[in-house]
């Protein structure tokens, strides 16, 4: 259920053997006056003081910065702040794609402990106060990823921005965060062993960003509270997707999604004359070879069949096409939006 987690850590004390790394401060060449010197830590254990802009311990399980703030949390030095962020399933198992249980994440908080502390950071964990807090849920869908883009760009969250990036969509502000994208891509991009995951991984996020947001939303400070309202964030998940990008009821998303197919056609008809809806047709139709085998394999299928003159032709007057019907690009299921928007949102807010 939950995946990244940043928190800002209370009551710290760096020990003198540690394996931080320290990032001096820039210096003028002239006068060697440091420009952005600052006190990073010093402790009882080890009086000597350290400066610098930063420090940080980064490995492949967690990174840890140590960086001037303008507030901090507990005993820790002032004007400092010290914060850890990881992956809980990843830390717990290795992998961030097998949830943990209240359990399992109390022993990864427990672990992740004792790790600080053999990196020479001594901190309660229990008092770490959570800055931010991904939950998600993975669907197994019926269709690929990109068959459900087009319905992305229907939807619209409260106050929020929308952003594309091909396999990953998101709607945030400086609060929150909802982001949507194709977990099997992603892993297989990341050279990881995708062969017994399902064919259509999709996975939805909510990335609560401050620790204020975290407060509004989950009513929870610390990682205490957290582990002990464990049980209720499905709850809040859900509730989130509701008031944002699943508010909208069925009827809604036909119209939006008719209304959204026929300003291609009327771009069609007012731009290609006596072909225009010769051309729609195919600039609509060729979203579905496009998602089944690519335009190259096409391209390679017409080949075997054409020569290459006409080929060339073809191909040019397909990717013209393609590009003009932006909006329409992706009806490659052949399922109405509506039909796919009900079985995201019935997956995704299922109990």
């Amino acid at each position: 259920m939950i995946d990244t987690l940043r928190l800002s850590l209370s009551d710290y004390e760096v020990t003198r053997q540690n394996r931080l790394t320290v990032q001096p401060s820039p210096y003028n060449a002239e006068t060697g006056q440091r420009v952005s010197d600052r006190l990073l830590w010093h402790s009882l254990t080890d009086p000597r003081p350290v400066f610098g802009v930063k420090a940080y311990c980064n490995s492949e399980r967690f990174n840890l910065t140590i960086r001037p703030v303008g507030k901090s949390y507990g005993r820790g030095p002032v004007g400092c702040g010290c914060y850890v962020q990881l992956s809980v399933p990843k830390f717990h198992s290795g992998s961030n794609v097998k949830p943990v249980n209240r359990a399992e994440a109390g022993a990864a908080m427990q672990q992740l402990e004792q790790e600080l502390a053999d990196a020479g950071v001594k901190i309660n964990i229990s008092r770490a106060i959570v800055t931010r807090l991904d939950c998600l849920r993975d669907l197994v869908t019926c269709e690929p990823y990109s068959s459900y883009q087009p319905l992305f760009d229907l939807l619209s969250a409260r106050r929020m921005q929308e952003r594309n990036y091909g396999t990953t969509y998101y709607w945030q502000n400086s609060q929150q965060t909802f982001c949507v994208y194709d977990k099997r891509q992603e892993l297989m991009l990341s050279g990881t062993n995708c062969g017994d995951l399902p064919a259509n991984l999709l996975r939805i996020e909510h990335r609560l960003e401050t620790g204020r947001r975290v407060k509004a939303v989950l009513g929870l400070c610390t990682v205490s509270e957290l582990l002990k309202s464990y049980g209720d964030l499905p709850g809040h998940y859900r509730q989130a997707l509701r008031e944002n990008i699943f508010r909208q009821d069925i009827e809604t998303v036909k119209a939006k999604a008719a209304s959204q197919l026929e300003a291609v056609l009327e771009t069609f008809k007012a731009t290609e004359r006596r072909y225009w809806l010769e051309h729609f047709l195919i600039a609509v139709s060729i979203q579905g070879v496009a998602a089944s085998i690519g335009l190259e394999g096409f391209k390679a299928m017409l080949s075997r069949h054409l020569d290459r003159g006409n080929v060339w032709r073809i191909m040019r007057k397909l990717e013209r096409l393609r590009f003009k019907a932006e909006t329409a690009r992706r009806q490659s299921s052949g399922k109405p939006l509506a039909d796919l928007y009900r079985e995201l949102r019935s997956k995704a807010l299922a109990a």
